[in-house]
């Protein structure tokens, strides 16, 4: 029947209307209204009324127990936006997007960061102070939002992600660089993290609290207070409140979960568990995952650069390094706010190969930035000249003796051809054309001596002379046809 729920007797009225044309017997709506709860079961009811999500509400959700997780073998992370009007600082009115990380065992909320959009910055900042105030956690469990399903942060994980479809080229991803585990909650489905519910405590408490009154807009249009004038928080003041209430959140007692057993605070809860854990922290070398971005690109095979985003990173020092890769695919670490400081090189599996500088763009007309470039061109053939040179330090001689020493005999030097020996060419007088009736075979002429300037120019007049005649009698010829 639809999403929205259809009534029984407006199904009653039609059907009526068709049975009278079709001449069916149709019984009252008594009788269908008995049998409709009598006869169908719930699931039929809700499938007919409202649908396959009314169906979906017709069976228990499951039940699920962390008694077997402790504090930080698992935490789940979303995002939502707060009803409440803010002023950025540059002048900017919107509603900011409060994004949440909370411990599934405890269920504390970790900490959050306030933003003016989801996105996988806003994440890693959440997740850098997370990572130094308790260490890094076992397992995280999100849904496959942009901001939280970002390459930047589950690029090569095995999980499922509901997005993006997987390349074996792919850069490798913040968690998989850490080691921790990433699972996707199914799509559409909040009752699967549990961070929802405490959303839903922060609405109520927070978002209207007396400090916020004047911008609180409400979750939907029609629940916009009265009193909203459209006046926007200054977002100092709004982190304010959110972080006094966010430690409230925490430390309320009498929680009526699972592990807080309707006694302790989560607060509590997350202390007496975390006390027992060996603390994993962040290192320095992790620690850079979260202030670099990373890229995929290919090593050129003539000169050993790399280039990404129009920006080429190259030295003599790493062009020995990155050697063995040339014409493969190698993952590049840049600072995103300065491209043109230098990356750290590695391989798709994270092994470090080199620290590469970036080339200076020169300007498209400036002849002193095109010295510049060929000027330190010029060096460093200069330098790789010296350098074989130093390879080949042995002299002639030595390497003479060597060859003698092993065997190796050098190749005889060519002999001297004389000039006596030389055989120059002579070529004969011309061969005569056979007459007519004579054998076809020409005759030769008989020897004669050199021919001389005078016999040369006497055969070209001959030449000109028979050239001449024939073409005249050619052309009489055709005009006596």
């Amino acid at each position: 029947m639809g999403a929205t729920s259809y009534p029984l007797t407006a199904a009653h009225r039609r059907t009526e209307k068709v049975a009278t044309k079709k001449g069916w017997s149709w019984p009252s709506y008594d009788t269908i209204r008995r049998r409709f709860k009598g006869e169908l079961s719930e699931g039929e009811k809700a499938l007919l009324r409202s649908g396959r999500k009314a169906l979906d509400k017709s069976y228990p959700p499951q039940t699920r127990t962390v008694a077997k997780e402790s504090a930080l073998s698992l935490v789940n992370i979303d995002g939502r936006m707060a009803d409440v009007f803010v002023r950025w600082e540059d002048g900017s009115v919107s509603r900011p997007i409060v994004i949440a990380l909370q411990d599934v065992f405890s269920r504390k909320v970790l900490g959050y960061e306030i933003a003016k959009s989801e996105n996988a910055d806003a994440t890693k900042a959440l997740l850098l102070r997370v990572f130094d105030a308790y260490g890094l956690f076992d397992a995280i469990l999100m849904d496959n939002g942009r901001a939280f399903a970002s390459l930047k942060l589950t690029g090569g994980s095995e999980a499922h992600r509901f997005r993006w479809a997987k390349v074996e080229t792919e850069i490798k991803g913040l968690y998989p660089s850490l080691g921790i585990r990433d699972h996707f909650a199914t799509p559409a489905h909040g009752q699967a993290k549990p961070v929802e519910r405490g959303f839903r405590d922060m609405a109520e408490t927070i978002d209207g609290a007396p400090e916020l009154k004047r911008g609180y807009c409400g979750h939907r249009p029609d629940a916009k207070p009265e009193e909203f004038d459209g006046s926007p928080i200054p977002i100092e003041e709004f982190r304010a409140v959110y972080a006094r209430d966010v430690a409230e959140h925490n430390a309320r007692p009498g929680r009526r979960t699972e592990m807080a057993g309707g006694k302790k605070s989560f607060d509590e809860v997350f202390a007496e568990s975390f006390a027992k854990r060996v603390r994993k922290p962040l290192v320095a070398a992790q620690r850079r995952f979260f202030y670099l971005d990373q890229t995929i690109c290919t090593v050129n095979a003539n000169t050993g650069a790399l280039k990404s985003k129009h920006f080429k990173y190259w030295s003599s020092d790493s062009q020995k390094a990155l050697q063995p890769w040339r014409g493969k695919k190698v993952r590049l670490l840049f600072d995103p706010a300065a491209r043109d400081r230098p990356v750290s090189v590695e391989t798709l599996d994270g092994q470090f190969l080199a620290e590469v500088p970036c080339l200076k763009r020169g300007e498209f007309l400036n002849t002193e930035h095109a010295r510049d470039h060929a000027r330190a061109k010029a060096q460093y053939k200069k330098a790789e000249t010296k350098k074989l040179k130093a390879r080949n330090a042995m002299s002639a001689a030595k390497r003479r003796d060597i060859e003698a020493e092993c065997g190796f005999a050098s190749p005889p030097a060519p002999a001297a051809v004389a000039a006596a020996n030389v055989v120059m060419p002579s070529f004969g007088a011309p061969m005569l054309r056979p007459d007519d009736g004579a054998s076809k075979r020409p005759k030769a002429m008989p020897e004669a001596g050199v021919l001389t300037p005078s016999d040369l120019n006497a055969a070209l007049s001959r030449s000109n002379e028979l050239t001449g005649d024939s073409w005249r009698q050619r052309k009489r010829s055709a005009a006596g046809r």
